[in-house]
């Protein structure tokens, strides 16, 4: 009987011992309730807001990612941050917002009261009122950072841009915010002496109030480039921070394009390929910030730029980048790139050119009978190992009325570039990437082939291997019947 006891002591302590770990990696948010209210604050002209009330998100490092509480209803989000301290954000009608350092293994629970205040507990801790900006009042600089919002239309908006107002009313909060915050750090000096906050809490407020003045003089033009760029490589932000760091380099940058690159075209946008390798070869940048940036500036490349220069940069990000996150984003840009959503117009990348080309183009085309299509990957050794039998049935004389297409399913073009190249996979090389494969022909295991037709027409959806003696029969049949 000691012994059964002994075991069930044993079991419930391996138990707690789960239980500990598994609550000390994750954060708990328990919603109860959602707001249904809105609201407007007058300034100048009324502003209305039509936006959901609440936006929740947090940042993990420099990451920022969403979170969506089920509307109208109480509810609890479980999260699971890389870092042990992430800043947590909540946005109220744009205008109030709160934000707090909260660590593993923290239950967080909001209550939104009659007032239409947001009331944030934490289990493990009391807040302290610096983590907050007020709840009773709009947050300045919001408004400061965003003046379009003192314009119900859009006509207002641009019928002001050109007397001034904008400007003046940007200086105008800009000026007090600052002094409000400069006050805000006075206090916090004086409580902090008074021992009425602990060192952690300190820290975290005086942190998050030296961005917000940086910040603030970048945008009053308070600080020349030289003395930004200072700032910027002295500067080191704890993980729970690097939201604001990173909001730092985006104002730097947005500066320094407004200074020093002209705008050019029908849009009159700046040139973000030169931004781009600014970027690139700067060292004012941490790894994550240089990351980030350069994929910002590569989507606005996508979408304003020819194909073939966002396929230049994109390369050029693929040797820089490892972040598998950023990554993710930039295969869904490329989905986005040649995926029309119309069957008939899919685009592919062309090794030669780097430019696109749709898929039909290749295979309706009357040079060739027939078209070999070879479905393959980087990755994929099987495929791999078929490429030189490939090799042989194209340079086989029987066969020079069949057009062998290479179509790489790599979602990274520069690993599809290099195995092509060291391959000689040079003519009729091109990349689409796996999703729309899957997609498109239901392409879900590869080596995969298809033969079409000189008018993009289906002959075999799952033709036989190179290395597979029947397909040179196949082959044979198919040009005696064209």
């Amino acid at each position: 009987m000691a012994h059964f006891y002994l075991f069930l002591i044993l079991l419930l302590s391996c138990e707690k011992i789960k239980e500990d770990v598994a609550i000390n990696n994750q954060v708990v948010i328990v919603f109860n309730g959602y707001p249904t209210y809105n609201e407007s604050i007058e300034i100048y002209s009324q502003v209305k807001i039509e936006e959901d009330p609440i936006f929740v998100s947090y940042w993990d490092g420099n990451k920022r990612v969403a979170i969506l509480p089920r509307k109208n209803f109480a509810d609890t989000v479980t999260i699971y941050p890389k870092n042990d301290t992430i800043l947590f954000q909540h946005n109220f009608n744009n205008f109030k917002s709160k934000h707090i350092a909260i660590k593993v293994g923290d239950t967080i629970t909001i209550n939104y009261d009659l007032k239409k205040n947001p009331q944030i507990t934490n289990k493990n801790k009391t807040f302290s009122d610096f983590e907050f900006t007020n709840p009773n009042e709009y947050n300045n600089y919001s408004i400061y950072s965003h003046p379009e919002l003192f314009y119900t239309k859009k006509s207002d908006l641009f019928q002001n841009l050109f007397n001034g107002e904008i400007n003046k009313v940007k200086s105008a909060f800009g000026k007090k915010t600052l002094l409000d915050v400069l006050n805000g750090l006075n206090i916090l000096e004086h409580r902090f002496q008074n021992k009425e906050l602990s060192h952690l809490e300190y820290l975290l407020a005086k942190e998050r109030m030296t961005f917000e003045i940086l910040k603030i003089k970048m945008n009053l033009n308070e600080l020349n480039q030289n003395q930004i760029e200072a700032i910027l490589i002295d500067l080191k932000a704890p993980n729970y921070f690097k939201k604001y760091k990173y909001e730092l380099c985006e104002n730097y940058l947005q500066q320094f394009i407004e200074t020093n690159y002209e705008k050019y075209g029908k849009k009159k946008l700046p040139n973000y390929s030169a931004v781009f390798d600014y970027i690139y070869s700067s060292q004012l940048f941490n790894k994550d910030e240089k990351n980030n940036l350069l994929l910002k500036y590569l989507l606005l490349i996508k979408d304003n730029f020819p194909p073939s220069d966002f396929i230049k940069y994109q390369l050029k990000f693929e040797i820089i980048n490892t972040d598998k996150t950023l990554e993710d984003k930039l295969s869904e840009s490329n989905i986005n790139l040649l995926n029309n959503g119309n069957e008939n117009l899919i685009k592919m990348i062309v090794l030669k050119t780097n430019d696109t080309i749709e898929f039909n183009t290749i295979v309706q085309n009357k040079n060739k009978k027939i078209y070999y299509v070879d479905f393959w990957a980087s990755w994929c050794q099987p495929c791999l190992a078929e490429i030189p039998e490939s090799k042989i049935l194209k340079s086989n004389p029987d066969f020079k009325n069949i057009g062998f297409v290479y179509i790489s399913m790599d979602d990274n073009l520069t690993k599809w570039k290099k195995r092509a190249e060291s391959l000689l996979l040079i003519d009729n090389s091109y990349c689409m990437g796996s999703e729309i494969a899957n997609n498109i022909f239901k392409i879900t295991e590869i080596p995969r082939y298809m033969i079409f037709d000189n008018l993009g027409n289906i002959l075999d959806d799952n033709a036989p291997r190179p290395s597979d003696p029947k397909v040179k029969e196949l082959f044979s049949t198919l040009l005696k019947e064209k």
